[in-house]
């Protein structure tokens, strides 16, 4: 299990339009195929407030 958690500290504005938000790479210890699901995800802004226009994309590991 992996929890991830990005914020933006200060009184900045919050990141607006489209794009990546977070990419994560990982080191292997050894070859082989799985899956990578996500559970509980959710965007909030400086309130707590969930925001509803954020998409969340699971996917698979392939490593060689």
């Amino acid at each position: 299990e992996l929890t991830v958690g990005i914020s933006r500290i200060n009184e900045v504005p919050g990141a607006t339009g489209s794009g990546l938000l977070l990419s994560l790479e990982f080191d292997t210890r050894n070859s082989g195929t799985g899956g990578m699901t996500l559970s509980d995800e959710a965007a909030v802004d400086s309130f707590g407030e969930q925001q509803l226009e954020v998409s969340f994309i699971g996917g698979s590991v392939n490593v060689q």
